[in-house]
């Protein structure tokens, strides 16, 4: 039922405000945080009864969520395959590959990689070979995504697609 999954959604878990790392916002805000596994315990506790759980990291791999775990230790401790996301744009090439490492050291699972498309590509000649490159080097599919604010009813649409594309290869 979807308006239950949104209504989970909205109920589950600590909001920031400021667009910061989670340590970092917690820290401004002075609040503290729950630990990874914690904060593991309360997604699956959410997820319970459904076939698919998506969990958006905050940031990267190695983004800090307490003074010693990071979103890696928090993917740790759900035990979820990851989709390692970046920008297709110069620099990916490098974040994406410190992202598989640092992956492959915790023994997590890998199911794909997106890079997306936006302003931030445009006149960026990397974005021409970032995927065929790290497709090329890695051992899952390399995805591109074309993410434009202009229109939402096409960005729901290429979400869709890509969710549909990801979802088969999610199953644990």
């Amino acid at each position: 039922d979807h308006s239950q999954a949104q209504q989970s959604i909205a109920t589950m878990g600590l909001r920031l405000r400021a667009p910061l790392s989670p340590m970092a916002a917690a820290l401004a805000e002075r609040r503290s945080l729950p630990t990874a596994a914690q904060l593991a315990a309360d997604v699956h506790q959410h997820a319970r009864g459904y076939d698919v759980a998506l969990v958006e990291g905050a940031g990267g791999l190695l983004v800090p969520i307490d003074e010693r775990a990071t979103i890696a230790e928090l993917a740790v401790e759900l035990g979820f395959p990851v989709v390692l996301v970046g920008r297709d744009a110069l620099g990916t090439l490098s974040h994406v590959l410190t992202a598989w490492e640092s992956a492959e050291r915790r023994k997590l699972v890998v199911r794909a990689v997106v890079l997306t498309r936006g302003p931030w590509s445009d006149g960026d000649t990397s974005s021409a070979t970032n995927a065929a490159i790290l497709g090329a080097r890695l051992p899952a599919p390399v995805l591109t995504f074309a993410a434009s604010h202009d229109d939402d009813d096409a960005l729901a649409a290429r979400a869709d697609s890509l969710l549909a594309t990801l979802l088969p290869g999610l199953g644990s």
